[in-house]
């Protein structure tokens, strides 16, 4: 699909809107597919969260038998010997390099760890819980070995566990199971996870490393397009993301739940509006000016799905104060966060020309030309496309406004890119302006200096 589809136009109709905002979401997620992870392995590390019951202080793993050894000893009809050798499967399970899920996995220990999720002693459930979750955080044949052994349902029951240890763990292999794709997480939907971890929740809300593990495991919940997931769990999680995002003290809890609403508001048309209106979007903005890119990232990602939709949605984006932390975006240290403050005013300036006026009145547009200078290429494709919508959709007042800033030398420098398709949008953002208002003499010499960049680019790559 050509770049110039990916981006909203009043003049468009809300289908085609919701087909742009769903392709140009997939080349984001693709660019910053690492920024959350879908599994998690628990591996042995004393960095444990002190809230959470699952710290444990790092171990010898180099004497732990022979996988053989260890299988036959999980059979075992002795409890004390039965505990110890599937403690010792998760610890070999829990290395964190070259964990040896295969050997494990080839010798049957899924349907040996099955049953003790089911055990009256709290430690053999709790160590086959954990070897589980970290043989789902495998690849995907391993994360369905798990679950067409029948692990959801016994994952499930274990939420609603007294020791917080246990229900903890089960959340995590569940998050793993759920992160794999769009089945497993409708599979794992349709088990019933929903009501037990969320009165899990509100049970572990004081343990800060509980609640970080059921943010990410609900965050997966939202996760994949092709299905989305059912709008109705969209709506049951909204108001459960919407209190987390006030969570204090966990950078992590927050960014997950940003991560889930950014999931929802591209996964689900129309959900832009439950999203709005369930009053979210002043904290998603204030997060905006977090230190924290883990939390920046994903409230950027959401807001900028947001204005994505239609001129009414984005004027309630607007209205709650956008455009107030627009600049210093556009100035972040960090690339990837310039470059979808881009996308984002891009997608404002491709709305009505009141909305066009209220980029201009707040000052955006010189930090846009400072892009052209100093941002990295990737940002000033975006930046070009801010332009362009001004140039495209704009007044001649808008386009007028433009002249009198240094369009032409902040342009320039995209005239001598091997791009074919960005120089002829730069060639047609100077044409268009040169065909308005009368262009002063200084204008003229920078745009002279504009076209030689496009003749002597080409010859010299």
């Amino acid at each position: 699909m050509e770049r110039s589809r990916l981006y909203k136009n009043r003049d468009k109709s809300s289908e085609e809107l919701r087909r742009r905002r769903a392709d140009q979401s997939v080349e984001l997620r693709k660019a910053k597919k690492d920024e959350q992870l879908q599994k998690r392995r628990n591996i042995l590390t004393p960095e444990l969260d002190e809230t959470t019951p699952l710290r444990e202080k790092q171990v010898d793993t180099s004497k732990l038998g022979s996988y053989d050894d260890v299988i036959r000893d999980m059979r075992s009809d002795d409890e004390s010997v039965k505990t110890k050798a599937v403690r010792l499967c998760r610890k070999s399970l829990s290395v964190t390099k070259d964990p040896p899920i295969d050997e494990f996995c080839k010798r049957g220990v899924i349907s040996i760890l099955i049953p003790m999720l089911s055990s009256t002693h709290d430690d053999l459930v709790f160590e086959a819980a954990w070897a589980l979750t970290n043989i789902a955080s495998g690849d995907s044949r391993h994360t369905h070995s798990v679950v067409d052994s029948g692990a959801v349902p016994e994952l499930i029951r274990l939420l609603g566990h007294p020791a917080s240890c246990i229900a903890e763990q089960s959340v995590w292999a569940l998050g793993n199971i759920a992160g794999d794709g769009a089945v497993l997480r409708d599979l794992t939907i349709k088990c019933g996870v929903l009501d037990p971890v969320i009165k899990l929740l509100d049970r572990t809300w004081n343990l800060p490393g509980v609640v970080s593990n059921i943010t990410w495991m609900l965050s997966n919940l939202c996760r994949y397009r092709n299905p989305p997931p059912a709008r109705e769990v969209l709506k049951t999680l909204l108001p459960v993301f919407t209190r987390l995002l006030h969570y204090e003290g966990n950078n992590d809890v927050i960014g997950d739940s940003a991560w889930a609403l950014s999931y929802s508001s591209d996964a689900v048309n129309d959900f832009i509006d439950d999203i709005i209106e369930s009053g979210c979007v002043p904290r998603l903005l204030r997060l905006l000016a977090s230190a924290s890119v883990k939390i920046v990232s994903p409230s950027l990602r959401t807001i900028g799905n947001l204005v994505a939709g239609s001129d009414a949605q984005t004027q309630a984006v607007l209205d709650a104060g956008l455009l107030d932390y627009i600049p210093a975006l556009l100035n972040n240290e960090k690339s990837t966060v310039v470059k979808e403050a881009c996308w984002l005013v891009s997608n404002v300036t491709a709305g009505n020309v009141h909305q066009v006026d209220l980029v201009i009145k707040h000052g955006v547009l010189p930090c846009i030309l400072e892009i052209f200078h100093k941002g990295e290429y990737k940002a000033q494709k975006e930046a070009c496309w801010v332009i362009s919508n001004i140039i495209t959709g704009g007044t001649t007042e808008q386009c007028a406004y433009l002249l009198n800033l240094p369009i032409f030398k902040a342009l320039k420098n995209l005239l001598s890119v091997s791009d074919v398709k960005v120089i002829l949008m730069t060639l047609e953002i100077i044409t268009k302006l040169l065909e308005g208002e009368p262009v002063s003499c200084v204008a003229v010499e920078d745009c002279t200096l504009c076209l030689r960049n496009a003749m002597i680019g080409p010859m010299c790559s």
